[in-house]
């Protein structure tokens, strides 16, 4: 997921949606998800724009290019409690998912910690974007290359030309057709 979001709303995005992904959840050791967690992804969150998926089931997706309305989180829900309903999650403090996977957890033999993300430069982020046009836009990306290569041919073409002289070619085909009729 990347809709530009800072990386602490990211990492707490990552750590509820991976709720599935836990092997305690899966043996149904634990069902629910920790208050905690819910908080924190909200806090993490709340500033980032969000848009809403479908009117029918009132579900939030992270504000893309192509989404129609986009507001903070804030303004759609008031707490991670909230949030976490909104999602779908079932709340408690006890046993619960707390985003982070038990290290004695079937089939888990250690955690690893999860790797930073690279600060781009200025330079890199203007890249970035120009890929991210270019893959959006290539047939008008191959539009502009067709006509850059058109005007290419035409001046090649005239090249060694003056305007003089290709005034004078076109005056003397002109003759030539009136000659022959």
């Amino acid at each position: 997921m990347d809709a530009g979001f800072s990386s602490a709303c990211v990492d707490r995005f990552e750590d509820a949606l991976c709720y599935v992904c836990d092997p305690t959840v899966g043996t149904h050791q634990v069902t629910k998800v920790c208050h905690s967690l819910c908080d924190s992804w909200y806090n993490a969150c709340k500033k980032e724009f969000f848009s809403i998926k479908s009117v029918a089931s009132v579900s939030l997706d992270p504000c893309r290019d192509d989404s129609l309305l986009c507001s903070p989180l804030e303004s759609f829900v008031d707490s991670g409690l909230e949030l976490c309903t909104l999602y779908g999650y079932s709340i408690d403090e006890n046993t619960c998912y707390d985003g982070r996977a038990n290290p004695n957890a079937i089939g888990i033999k250690e955690l690893k910690p999860r790797p930073k993300r690279p600060v781009l430069s200025d330079q890199e982020k203007q890249f970035k974007m120009v890929i991210d046009f270019a893959t959006r836009n290539q047939n008008l990306i191959f539009m502009i290359s067709g006509g850059v290569f058109l005007a290419s041919f035409f001046m090649f073409m005239n090249m060694g030309q003056s305007p003089d002289e290709r005034r004078r070619k076109i005056e003397l085909a002109a003759l030539e057709r009136i000659k022959k009729n």
